[in-house]
């Protein structure tokens, strides 16, 4: 990692670098359950408030399961908009 040619500002750069990607590594969940289920989906779809809740509960540790919750309610709410409307 120490090149003798290196300046010491390149060298901390260097550093602080690894460091990073120790500390992201380190962050990431090894989580094989990060998926929703269909029924959830679809649960979400029908409830769009309890996928926005979810989201917030899930970011942290489940971050793949958060944008599919957060998926599902955006689509509930058009869902729900658009019956809304067309209920004239």
């Amino acid at each position: 990692m120490k090149n003798e040619n290196q300046n010491p500002q390149e060298e901390s750069k260097t550093v602080i670098r690894e460091i990073i990607k120790e500390t992201v590594y380190i962050k990431q969940p090894d989580n094989k359950y990060d998926r929703l289920g269909c029924w959830m989906w679809g649960l979400c779809i029908l409830i769009p408030i309890l996928g926005l809740i979810l989201y917030f509960i899930w970011k942290e540790e489940y971050p793949e399961k958060a944008k599919s919750v957060v998926k599902a309610a955006i689509i509930g709410f058009s869902i729900n908009l658009i019956l809304i409307m067309f209920e004239c």
